[in-house]
């Protein structure tokens, strides 16, 4: 299986554009196309954003020169570009939207709740509109979350079994909406969920890939295959004579006991189940041929190999404590903390950083955090000095003049909302 990673700490997209433009994948048919069938070749990234930063990484690789990029996939879109004149979804396995749905598990929550006048969930469901869709909300997450693991809803009745107190009896028959009522409205009408619609697609690509190899490159980037139907697309590609998958990070170094310890919280353990799918061993993952890979950041990939060191073995440290440390002190070079008394002045600092890059000719950064709010101080401060920053996130359409101006509106029509 053509299989390869991106060390740690190296540009992926950068490196992934130099290895496709420098002939430097070692595919049957990459070598035999000229640079202006570059077109042909097909790479699906995770998500739509990163095709965009993959084009610009093509630009920038290939000295801003005219050229016919390849076709590059979101993962995600997979169903709306590549079933175009190949393999269109079966009649009447239509996407049922996100909004539809909610409001569709609202009026079954809604009936349900006038059905159960005793049930002190229903009365707490009709008390408020904004509480029967929040209810509605997460049933759609919790019918994600079933398709995204491929797990039948139907399984929701092996809960009847369970000897439980009478509320959770409440919640059991709740559950009936989503194993039974909600299956089958979706096939009385011949719609699908978003999940089990994108589950097909990846099955007909992998399908297509098994059944008619194409002549052309294709290459599959930066996805660890969480979706089992991703994992299953991606052992295609990589079984294929000119497809190639590329992992994103994949710690070749870390010693055999800390990668036998990985467990779900830790970051390498996504990377070792898809191996394991794959049939693969990380021995025989090589890293991208390109630019620069020889280049490695090993100091700071040791100290973020130690850092994230599975909690089984971490009596490891004993040994680079007792050396010196020295590695982790080359890794940790250049690193800073910064203990910000409140809010305001953490969000400030972090613009302040990211300001002074500006100053720096070809410098980028990014900021990274998983808190919201902390983005947005950050969003808030750079505007101060006339800089917009692009927030993979997006804006909240309630922060929008025109979402601003509908909340206001349905707060006064609906004052208990």
């Amino acid at each position: 299986m053509n299989v390869f990673t991106v060390p740690p700490g190296m540009p992926f997209l950068d490196m992934l554009a130099h290895a496709v433009l420098d002939g430097g994948l070692p595919l049957d048919a990459a070598s035999a196309l000229e640079p202006h069938e570059l077109a042909q070749w097909r790479i699906y990234l995770p998500t739509r954003r990163a095709q965009g930063a993959l084009e610009q990484a093509f630009l920038t690789a290939s000295g801003r020169r005219a050229m016919l990029l390849p076709r590059i996939v979101a993962l995600g879109e997979i169903d709306d570009v590549e079933d175009t004149g190949l393999d269109a979804p079966a009649p009447g396995n239509r996407e049922i939207g996100a909004l539809e749905r909610r409001f569709v598990l609202a009026g079954m929550i809604e009936a349900w709740a006038k059905s159960c006048p005793g049930n002190a969930l229903a009365a707490v469901t009709q008390s408020s509109t904004v509480r029967l869709l929040s209810l509605a909300d997460s049933l759609g997450s919790l019918i994600d979350a079933f398709a995204i693991d491929e797990v039948d809803l139907s399984r929701l009745s092996e809960l009847d079994a369970l000897e439980a107190p009478g509320h959770l009896e409440d919640a059991r028959a709740f559950l009936k909406i989503v194993r039974e009522e909600f299956p089958h409205r979706l096939a009385a009408d011949g719609r699908l969920g978003h999940y089990d619609r994108q589950r097909q697609a990846l099955d007909r690509a992998a399908q297509r890939l098994q059944g008619s190899p194409p002549p052309y490159p294709v290459i599959a980037a930066g996805s660890t295959g969480s979706i089992p139907a991703t994992a299953r697309l991606l052992q295609a590609i990589a079984s294929s004579a000119n497809g190639a998958v590329i992992l994103p990070g994949l710690d070749r170094d870390m010693d055999d006991a800390a990668w036998k310890a990985l467990e779900p919280q830790d970051a390498q353990y996504g990377l070792k189940e898809l191996l394991r799918r794959l049939g693969v061993e990380r021995r025989d993952v090589a890293d991208l041929p390109g630019v620069g890979l020889r280049e490695r950041k090993a100091a700071r990939a040791f100290l973020l190999r130690e850092v994230t060191r599975p909690a089984a073995t971490t009596e490891a440290w004993s040994g680079l404590f007792a050396s010196g440390g020295t590695q982790l002190a080359a890794g940790a070079e250049g690193l800073r903390t910064f203990a910000a008394p409140d809010q305001r002045i953490e969000a400030l600092a972090v613009a302040v950083i990211l300001r002074e890059v500006l100053e720096q000719p070809n410098a980028t950064a990014s900021l990274v955090t998983p808190d919201r709010k902390l983005a947005m101080r950050v969003a808030s401060e750079l505007r101060r000095w006339g800089i917009e920053v692009d927030d993979s996130a997006g804006v909240p359409l309630s922060r929008t003049p025109a979402g601003a101006f509908a909340s206001f509106v349905l707060h006064a029509m609906l004052p208990d909302a």
